[in-house]
């Protein structure tokens, strides 16, 4: 079976990084493109912080800065701060969102005093990066020699959302590498940083890696001139659908075949959207100052656990953790019920003797279920568009300037 990467065929040795900062989570890669040598991507792991899992290929996109706006920790090192002893900076990539994106649930992001979201996105660069460094010299063959001689030529690619495709947006992420000391500030320095979209990205991962344990070259085998592909990428703070047609069978190449969807609908509204309920119920009870601990265990609780696993017509009990196990309580109003610590969500019969803490508690699993109704129906609704929709025009030829990276590996098969 042929390898589905060409050799490269350039005359020098390249570096290329791939840095995909993400709303919740981010991650890297890297491969060192070798005249002759057909291209080896490398996947960063064990990032700072996470010594005791060097398998993770993952990392959460969370800073904490000091209340003077000093930064404390990034990504896996925030666990070695206490909550309290700084400021926690996450979901700073909805920031560099134009005013006109339509936003639904957004939560709100703590900026650190003195700091732009920018500034912010060149400290998690800095810190992805020198991850990245860290894994070519421990992994690699001579790594140290390896990183000093490809360092100062790194070229970066950086994936971005629809929203981004603004040129001011490209730019705000450019500047960011700049003061994360990626690149120097001249023409060449920025001359090293592409951009590659969301929907671009997930293409090529599809054909690169397979498609849930299927080969899209098995779905397109034989590819026909016309097919048409729809990518859908449910991401923690967007929600990314594109579309692109086979042009040419062989080699595989495909064109978009209309404009991207994309919407900040992705899990983090879920949460955002649960939370807003939550917190006036919670209000003038023991459990509602957002200060103490009660507020965040309930929204941890509720991201990692119950928004994975609730289903609206199965489950019959849903408990989510908000204290202690000695916590039992119940509000006055009957807005809700905590016992041994979890906050009591059940589907009760209506009859006479159980009508009002029915009532209590079918509010509580309403507020569940419309947290998750905006993010479902901007989902089918962005899928469907692509699925039924005719070709767009108006953005068939992606334009070079401003898409698409000249390090994107592409099938020749």
């Amino acid at each position: 079976m042929a390898h589905p990467r060409s050799a490269y065929t350039g005359s020098e040795s390249i570096l290329v990084i791939a840095i995909d900062v993400g709303t919740t989570y981010s991650g890297a890669s890297y491969t060192i493109l070798t005249p002759d040598h057909v291209p080896q991507i490398f996947d960063v792991k064990g990032y700072e912080g996470q010594e005791d899992r060097q398998g993770n290929t993952k990392v959460p996109s969370v800073l904490i800065y000091s209340h003077e706006g000093n930064l404390l920790a990034c990504g896996a090192e925030i666990a070695r701060v206490k909550p309290h002893e700084g400021i926690r900076t996450e979901w700073f990539k909805l920031e560099l969102q134009p005013p006109s994106m339509k936003v639904d649930g957004r939560p709100k992001v703590n900026l650190p005093p003195g700091r732009t979201a920018t500034d912010v996105f060149g400290d998690f660069l800095k810190y992805m990066y020198n991850c990245v460094r860290k894994h070519i010299v421990e992994s690699q063959f001579n790594g140290s020699q390896l990183w000093s001689s490809l360092k100062g030529t790194a070229h970066f690619v950086l994936r971005q959302e629809l929203f981004s495709l603004f040129p001011g947006q490209q730019n705000d992420m450019r500047q960011a590498a700049i003061r994360g000391g990626l690149v120097p500030d001249t023409p060449e320095g920025h001359d090293r940083i592409e951009f590659v979209t969301e929907g671009e990205a997930s293409l090529h991962w599809c054909t690169d890696q397979g498609m849930t344990g299927v080969d899209i070259k098995a779905i397109l085998n034989p590819p026909k001139e016309g097919t048409n592909v729809v990518v859908a990428d449910l991401g923690g703070g967007t929600i990314d659908v594109s579309s692109f047609v086979v042009t040419t069978p062989k080699p595989l190449c495909l064109r978009e075949r209309r404009s991207p969807e994309c919407a900040i609908a992705g899990s983090i509204t879920v949460t955002s959207r649960f939370m807003e309920a939550m917190t006036p119920r919670l209000l003038n009870s023991p459990y509602g100052d957002s200060e103490d601990d009660y507020i965040h265990v309930l929204q941890d609780e509720f991201d990692q656990k119950t928004k994975c696993i609730f289903n609206e017509k199965t489950d019959s009990e849903v408990y989510i953790r908000i204290g202690r196990k000695t916590d039992n309580f119940v509000a006055e109003n009957g807005a809700f019920r905590i016992e041994f610590g979890l906050l009591e969500v059940q589907r009760y019969e209506f009859l006479p003797s159980t009508k009002a803490r029915a009532f209590m508690n079918d509010f509580l699993r309403q507020d569940i279920v419309d947290a998750f109704e905006p993010s479902i129906a901007a989902t089918v609704n962005a899928i469907r568009a692509h699925l039924t929709g005719t070709s767009d025009a108006v953005r068939s030829q992606p334009s070079p300037s401003a898409r698409g990276s000249r390090f994107l590996l592409t099938s020749e098969s």
